[in-house]
């Protein structure tokens, strides 16, 4: 089972309250902190709450079928033609905006934005990464583990800065939605020789994104993509570098 599949289906028996205390404990903790799973939650609430709706309307429709049929075989009283009509007229402007309501939801489905793109690419950098070989955390990676990213970038000043140090300072950045700063900090990494210049080129491309520099992000997507020995290569998809390409298009 895909990770797609198994999320709508915890979302699923998250919203039809089948999960244990435990279980329903976790989902709430990754809605608030995984944007794309929340995004998930978020689509499944408005296709479910369209069903909902659609169930309403045929029942609706149902009784005033059954109704019609009944007064067939009788004279109707103006007061009832003119019923009759109000509920028609009512019904027919509920299925028009159920449809519209359907056709925007499908057509904003379909549309790439570099924030839906975004939120499906990004992935959170592991603060206690195998590379580091220092023993203890630094007083960076100590605030960015802690998620004080407002603590982090505070420590820009510092004599002295490793790559790693940089890097998180870049997704501090990011995380406070300053994209032209994040993208400052990840080109200084991305452009030298460290460890960590692979993680710069791809949070790089995901603050282009954000900064609508459609064409630097697809070059570095397309450089990832390009190269199977890239740590994030499996991150970076064909359909991923159609849709950036769809954007710069624009």
């Amino acid at each position: 089972m895909s990770n797609s599949v198994h999320n709508e289906d915890l979302l699923v028996r998250y919203i039809d309250g089948e999960l244990s205390a435990t279980e329903k404990a976790a989902v709430e903790v990754r809605l608030k902190n995984d944007a794309v799973f929340r995004e998930q939650y978020q689509n499944l609430q408005v296709a479910l709450q369209a069903i909902r709706q659609l169930g309403t309307r045929q029942q609706v429709e149902t009784i005033h079928h059954e109704m019609m049929q009944e007064l067939k075989g009788k004279k109707a009283p103006a007061k009832v033609v003119r019923l009759s009509r109000a509920v028609r007229y009512t019904m027919a402007v509920a299925a028009s905006i159920l449809v519209l309501f359907v056709g925007v939801r499908l057509y904003l489905a379909t549309q790439q934005s570099p924030d839906r793109i975004y939120n499906e690419t990004f992935v959170d950098f592991n603060v206690a990464n195998a590379r580091s070989s220092a023993n203890q955390l630094s007083q960076i990676e100590t605030l960015y583990q802690n998620k004080d990213f407002r603590g982090v970038a505070a420590t820009t000043r510092a004599v002295s800065l490793s790559a790693k140090d940089s890097l998180l300072i870049g997704l501090s950045y990011l995380h406070t939605e300053d994209w032209q700063a994040a993208a400052r900090w990840f080109h200084t990494v991305s452009v030298t020789e460290n460890e960590y210049r692979q993680d710069a080129e791809f949070y790089l491309a995901l603050a282009y994104l954000k900064t609508k520099e459609f064409a630097k992000a697809q070059t570095l997507f397309q450089r990832i993509y390009n190269n199977p020995a890239h740590i994030y290569h499996e991150q970076v998809s064909a359909d991923l570098l159609a849709d950036v390409k769809k954007l710069e298009s624009h």
